[in-house]
Formats: C-alpha cells, structure tokens, sequence
C-alpha cells in the first residue's frame, strides 16, 4: 500500500487510530503485568520456602542453646542462667508456634473419579 493511501486512512480515522494505539498501548502492559506477576509469585514462593527453612534454623538454634544452658546449671542453682533458659524455651516455642502458623499447608489435588460407562 502505498505511503499517501495510509497517511489519507489516518487522517481521515484519526479517532479510530487513535483508540487502537491505546489498545495496544493496554495490551502491551497486560502483557508486561502478566509476566511480572508470575514472576513475583514464584519470588514469593521461593521467599516464603527461604523464611521456613530460617525459621527452622532458628528454633533448632534456641533449643540447642537452651539444652547446653540448662546442662550447664543441672541443679538450678543460677538463676540468672535458669531465667536465660526459660526465655529461650519460650521464644523457641512462640517461633515454632508462628511458622506453623504461617506456612502454607500442602494441598493434594482433588480426585477425579473416572467416567462411568452407561451399561447397556
């Protein structure tokens, strides 16, 4: 088609040139939306995985330390080192308390049952 036939369409259906542009312009973001949208889902699936394995760390930490503490005081006669364990037992329990809280639980997909056969 040659150059002044398309220059005469947009001149004479600028409005509609126009609207078009601003379609594409809106599908070319929902295209780029829809990209950064998966994206972030799987960063914050990795990030909630990164955080759990932390958490755990973390407890696995506080239990450890409170075992040694309480071994080093097998009487109880500290109480500076009894207060330290209790604090640490507590903190350890509400961590554990707060991941399974806010880890998302597996879900196993639903069973489909197979088409049954009109009997003849």
């Amino acid at each position: 088609m040659s150059a002044w036939v398309t220059e005469a369409f947009a001149r004479h259906h600028a409005p509609l040139c126009e609207q078009l542009a601003r379609i594409e312009n809106q599908l070319e973001r929902l295209i780029e939306m829809s990209g950064t949208n998966t994206n972030s889902l799987a960063n914050l699936q990795a990030a909630v995985a990164a955080q759990t394995t932390v958490g755990q760390s973390v407890i696995t930490l506080l239990t450890t330390l409170s075992a040694q503490l309480s071994a080093a005081s097998p009487t109880g006669d500290n109480p500076a080192v009894d207060a330290v364990v209790a604090t640490m037992t507590a903190n350890s329990a509400a961590l554990s308390a707060a991941v399974l809280a806010n880890t998302p639980p597996v879900v196993a997909p639903p069973v489909v049952a197979p088409p049954v056969a009109p009997t003849p």
